[in-house]
């Protein structure tokens, strides 16, 4: 297959006013031709010679710059083909352009993710940060990776600077996801030669999930809870809010997303229904077994907005559960998260089966519902409920 490149300059004739014109180069593959833009700033006729390596005359002022551009262009567009050939694949005109109009530096790794963060559709607002989270990570470790580097070696290496940097197993483990993602995308698009990760065992030590919930008792204590002075009134919002969370199990994102719409009627009672914000996943709520959550509800749903509950900055709540939960006399340390694992909690004390559990909580992976059966002591206890003790002295 033949593939040959060269500079152009004014493809069209044409003639314009100001006398100046583009330069393009022109691609050939088997006698096909197109042309693609450099970018370069239009050029006056008169400095314009065509010769190869010195196609601007010397005579202007920037002629190195023109030149330089225009052979590193070619250079970068040939090794590519090189590389095409190398693989045994067809080199394709679509292949060559998407190639030559990316962004950046084309054997940067780093330079990549930000062309997979611009091209990439993702599913969820939060999909998209844990990849700029990783993004943020990679550069801190090496800002100028090349494809050629990515190996065994340097992925290790990464491991280890991400543990080094107190993250979890399980934390590390997520943030290598996006880093498979974008390394085989660039595999599929022919940076690579190889999967980096092929073989490859991270081996990152997952320790056990420790998740904090809060009792029946606590929850109580924050009902109660009175904010008697006129500097604390605010808190009042932000107590309902999360104590809603923990009789519905939505993270924050989602209750501030509730609508009318997402409160059904049916012959038992009122129920919730919708979809969770992080991923999409439907989940429905019985939201008649919860009488204090009905409560929140008809104490904060207002006739001349669509949302049931007034919205408050996620950095502003999680400040107001560290401040709150010191007044209730509550030790444990509140944010986000803590209502839904309480949910989930008071779910499986009641013995709610996995399944249900898993419905009402919106998980989609089966896995996440086992963990929280897994790690919990009311779980534990309801299961050995139908065991006799072992007394060794009962029969003396």
């Amino acid at each position: 297959m033949g593939v040959s490149f060269k500079p152009i300059f004014n493809r069209n004739y044409i003639k314009t006013k100001s006398g100046r014109y583009s330069i393009h180069l022109r691609v050939t593959i088997d006698r096909e031709v197109r042309f693609f833009d450099p970018q370069l700033p239009k050029l006056e006729a008169k400095y314009w010679q065509g010769r190869e390596n010195k196609w601007v005359k010397d005579s202007h002022p920037q002629n190195h710059l023109f030149n330089k551009a225009l052979m590193d262009r070619m250079s970068e567009l040939q090794e590519y083909v090189n590389k095409l050939h190398f693989l045994d694949r067809p080199v394709t005109f679509r292949q060559l352009s998407e190639f030559f109009e990316r962004k950046g530096d084309k054997e940067s790794f780093n330079d990549y993710i930000d062309h997979y963060l611009k091209i990439t559709k993702f599913k969820s607002p939060n999909t998209r940060k844990k990849y700029k989270t990783f993004r943020k990570h990679i550069n801190e470790f090496n800002p100028k990776i090349k494809f050629k580097e990515l190996g065994e070696g340097l992925i290790l290496e990464y491991r280890d600077f991400l543990l080094g940097k107190g993250l979890v197993g399980s934390t590390v483990t997520k943030y290598f996801d996006p880093f498979k993602k974008v390394a085989r995308h660039a595999l599929k698009n022919d940076y690579l030669i190889r999967d980096p990760f092929f073989e490859v065992k991270l081996e990152v030590p997952i320790s056990v999930v420790k998740r904090t919930a809060l009792t029946i008792a606590e929850i109580e204590a924050l009902v109660n809870l009175q904010f008697e002075k006129k500097e604390e009134q605010y808190l009042e919002l932000h107590r309902d809010l999360f104590v809603f969370q923990c009789l519905t199990g939505l993270y924050y994102s989602d209750v501030r997303g509730l609508t009318a719409e997402n409160f059904i009627n049916s012959e038992a009672g009122l129920l919730l229904v919708s979809e969770r914000f992080k991923n999409g996943y439907r989940y429905i709520v019985p939201l008649y077994k919860f009488p204090e959550a009905v409560r929140l509800l008809n104490k904060y749903k207002a006739e001349n907005s669509p949302l049931v509950f007034p919205t408050v900055v996620d950095q502003a709540f999680n400040r107001a559960l560290k401040i709150i939960g010191p007044m209730a006399k509550i030790e444990k340390v509140l944010y986000n998260k803590v209502g839904r694992h309480t949910f989930c909690e008071l779910l499986i004390s009641k013995g709610y089966p996995r399944e249900y559990v898993a419905k009402m909580a919106g998980h989609q992976n089966s896995k996440t519902t086992k963990t929280y059966f897994d790690i919990s002591t009311s779980h534990f206890i309801n299961e050995l409920s139908g065991f006799g003790a072992v007394d060794l002295f009962k029969s003396i």
